[in-house]
């Protein structure tokens, strides 16, 4: 007697029903007709808005971490030095984060210099006191500013 095997799933089959249950869900709130792109002035007032909103957070964020390091260790600039690349993971990530920083400072020195930005510099004292999580935010906020106005 034979056995009849079952027939394996297509990989996609969970997919496919996420996605039939997301289309139900939105035809059933209204939502079943595509939405219109909408023309770049109005959406540059909400993502200015976001671009200051992740600039907040990505200040207050950093500085819970910084600040209690400097709590326990005081102004000791050599010693958070050291800290960044206290072991691999940490000295990985911190490499990570200046190549970056560096490449953004060059892009951004040109874009603004493309785009008239004239107050690019305020990125430097940006990413030495806080990091790219303020610095690329301003910057796109600043960025948005002068492309919506």
């Amino acid at each position: 007697m034979l056995r009849s095997r079952k027939r394996a799933e297509p990989a996609f089959q969970h997919h496919d029903d996420s996605c039939r249950v997301f289309m139900k869900l939105c035809g059933s709130a209204g939502l079943s007709q595509p939405i219109a792109p909408r023309r770049s002035r109005e959406i540059a007032m909400p993502i200015k808005n976001f671009y200051l909103l992740m600039a907040v957070i990505g200040t207050i964020v950093p500085w819970l971490f910084f600040g209690t390091f400097f709590a326990a260790n005081g102004p000791d600039l050599i010693a958070f030095g050291q800290s960044l690349f206290a072991n691999g993971a940490a000295g990985g990530f911190s490499a990570d984060v200046l190549i970056t920083i560096g490449v953004f400072w060059v892009w951004s020195f040109l874009d603004a210099r493309q785009h008239g930005i004239q107050q690019w510099w305020y990125v430097l004292p940006a990413s030495f006191f806080v990091g790219l999580s303020l610095a690329l935010p301003l910057y796109l906020y600043m960025r948005a500013g002068k492309d919506g106005a």
